[in-house]
């Protein structure tokens, strides 16, 4: 890079008023050079230099933006990927030209101490060490300017500052949940009443912690979202490597295999729809393991930051790990399942249309060109000798969740409707069902929790036949009734052996796209785990369980101990 001179670039305190600007300024005075582009366009949209151009712009303009001025970030990268790093910087460049006082919270605060060895490094530096006025107890106090504090994720510390920049540390391993709410209550906007900014930065390390739930929730709260993964942060593939003679690869990225044409044409049928195929290099099946990841994109790679890792050394990370754990926390494109209750569950082999379910049914294709309905199922279902069960998990300030299923004679399970309230009591709810469930189905047994014993009275006042309680030495179907086993880790076991079938990778649950808090559940119930995302029991948390609930109850009470056993898959230790 050409740099420009001190002088040529403004006064060391001056601010910055173009993105190349930045990179100058940067170069110049903090000898840093933030990888500055986006490599893998499947999945990611920033970099760690558009993060500190992101914060560091918004925050000077925040008046000029208005409404517009994403004041709320999070950004999510990959391990290593220079996220501390990147936010130390944005932090003292506003510290600096903006007069602006920074908190950066640490979830773990040995992780987060390197925000502040990173600020110290910055104001050794010969052309900033006369603004320092105290560095004590990690806080830092410019002359005339402001403060930079760094504090642990407890109630006692987030309760004392008020500062116009708030950087929450790798709040994917947050202990104090209670505390993290509260930095909510830190933010206070710049006396010309510029808005205050509230930044996220961390690793996503399971699919129902702290970050996917600010994902998730990102729509109503106004939360923008950044990521980038290791890519980005990779040296670009020279042609020594690759070849310039293009061929065709077949990639499966969630197991990171690679085929060439002639093995794919060899896949079975049902696998062939694993693979994509991407336009890549021959000397990428020769000279290279990291093609399956790369998939060609680190020849898009321009920049030539040092910062960035050596090929060799990404292949090492990548391939040390697991798939699932790579695929998290090196590219970034999706959360691990470890400590998932059905982490077997893929979705692509089960949740369904209608009409995929007929054919799965018939086992054969629907050549029809019309939309394919609920009444066109429950007809061929039902005209078949099918009939409807129910499961049942009672609720009131807690959602109730009613599950509709059909099983067929290859004990395949068809979850085909879900019904879901609040403030809604058993005789509500079983009113609600007669008048719009029991005519238009026929319905065979329901299964209903039976802890609330007066809910099962109203739904057979109505008209449902229920599941009886299991009684001592009264073994189940004897009287020629059903029989509810409500036992919760047997209950686990049976749904998981219906999600993948032991010893193949084929599944006998299929779930209807309508089915939305069942395919929300599924992605988040989950054994109690640590603050690292570790199952530490096989017993789940009480969260988050209202549908699966309502599977394990008719499944566990009609097929528990008849299809085998398996063991629990938790992953106690921690992924390297």
């Amino acid at each position: 890079m050409s740099l420009l001179t001190p002088d040529e670039i403004h006064f060391r305190d001056t601010p910055c008023e173009t993105r190349e600007e930045l990179i100058e300024w940067l170069a110049v005075y903090l000898d840093v050079y933030l990888p500055d582009c986006i490599v893998d366009v499947e999945s990611s949209n920033t970099t760690p230099l558009d993060m500190v151009w992101k914060i560091y712009s918004t925050a000077l303009r925040g008046l000029e933006l208005g409404s517009s001025a994403e004041t709320n970030l999070l950004f999510i990268g990959n391990r290593d990927g220079g996220k501390t790093f990147g936010a130390a910087t944005a932090e003292f460049l506003l510290l600096i030209h903006d007069y602006r006082s920074v908190v950066h919270i640490g979830a773990i605060e040995k992780q987060a101490e390197r925000a502040y060895m990173y600020f110290q490094d910055f104001f050794r530096k010969e052309a900033f060490r006369d603004f320092v006025e105290r560095m004590v107890m990690k806080r830092t106090i410019v002359k005339n300017r402001g403060t930079f504090e760094l504090l642990p994720c407890t109630m006692a510390s987030v309760n004392g500052p008020h500062t116009p920049l708030v950087v929450r540390d790798e709040i994917d391993t947050v202990q104090d949940l209670n505390a993290y709410k509260d930095i909510k209550g830190i933010a206070r906007q710049m006396i010309d009443k510029r808005p205050p900014i509230e930044v996220g930065i961390s690793t996503r390390k399971s699919s129902f912690g702290l970050v996917q739930q600010e994902i998730n929730s990102a729509p109503k709260t106004g939360m923008s979202v950044y990521s980038w993964n290791i890519l980005e942060v990779t040296e670009r593939c020279p042609d020594s490597r690759s070849g310039t003679e293009r061929m065709p690869l077949y990639i499966n990225i969630d197991t990171l295999t690679a085929l060439s044409e002639e093995e794919w044409k060899c896949l079975p049928l049902r696998n062939k729809g694993e693979y994509k195929v991407y336009n890549m290099y021959k000397g990428c099946t020769v000279n290279c393991r990291l093609a399956p990841a790369c998939r060609g994109f680190l020849k898009n790679q321009t920049c030539t930051s040092p910062y960035l890792r050596t090929l060799d050394r990404v292949t090492e990370q990548i391939f040390g790990s697991t798939e699932e754990w790579s695929n998290a926390q090196h590219l970034c494109r999706k959360p691990p399942k470890r400590g998932l209750v059905y982490q077997y569950f893929n979705e692509a082999k089960s949740v369904m249309s209608y009409k995929q379910m007929i054919e799965k049914f018939l086992g054969e294709e629907i050549t029809s060109d019309r939309d394919i309905t609920e009444e066109d199922l429950v007809v061929i279902f039902e005209g078949s000798g099918l009939t409807a069960i129910l499961g049942i998990d009672f609720g009131y300030t807690n959602p109730c969740c009613v599950t509709m299923m059909y099983i067929d004679g290859s004990e395949n399970v068809y979850v085909v409707k879900e019904f879901s309230a609040t403030q809604m009591d058993g005789g509500e709810l079983a009113y609600y069902l007669q008048q719009n469930w029991m005519n238009k189905y026929n319905i065979e047994t329901v299964f209903a929790d039976i802890e609330s014993p007066s809910n099962i009275k109203m739904l057979e006042k109505v008209g449902f036949s229920s599941a009886k309680p299991i009684k001592d030495n009264d073994a189940q179907g004897a009287t020629g009734a059903a029989y509810l086993n409500k036992d919760i880790k047997g209950g686990i076991e049976t749904v998981i052996r219906f999600i993948k079938v032991p010893g193949t990778n084929e599944t006998k649950l299929f779930v209807h796209t309508s089915c939305k808090l069942a395919l929300r559940e599924i992605t988040i119930y989950h054994f109690k785990t640590d603050n690292q995302g570790n199952a530490v029991s096989d017993t789940p948390e009480k969260k988050d369980d209202h549908s699966m609930d309502s599977w394990r109850y008719p499944l566990h009470s009609k097929f528990g101990g008849k299809i085998g056993t398996v063991n629990l898959d938790i992953e106690r230790s921690q992924q390297p």
